[in-house]
């Protein structure tokens, strides 16, 4: 354009600020910081908790499946026993274990 123009003598200089704005800066970038690493403490708490109750969920599955064969084979057992003849008679006192004080077990 042609016309004349004069830039202020500070132009190409850097912004200075004082000290108390840039502790308070400081203090804003770091409060922000925590926040952020908290938030990132407390997502990995509830992911280390949510993995926990899946495994404890899963424990208490095979508990479960564990005590079921067990169960299953006491049965399996028992009916093995009864037809191999070792059946037993319902109660301990069938046995006929008397003892000098006249009472049987």
């Amino acid at each position: 354009m042609g016309l004349p123009f004069l830039r202020p003598p500070d132009y190409y200089a850097e912004m200075v600020k004082t000290d108390n704005h840039m502790q308070k800066v400081k203090g804003r970038v770091l409060a922000e910081k925590w926040k952020m690493e908290e938030a990132e403490e407390r997502r990995k708490a509830r992911e280390v908790k949510r993995l926990a109750k899946e495994i404890q969920a899963q424990k208490m599955k095979e508990r479960a499946k564990q005590k079921k064969q067990d169960i299953e084979s006491v049965k399996k057992w028992r009916k093995q026993r009864q037809q191999s003849g070792f059946a037993d008679h319902g109660n301990d006192a069938d046995l006929g274990f008397d003892f000098e004080d006249g009472k049987v077990i």
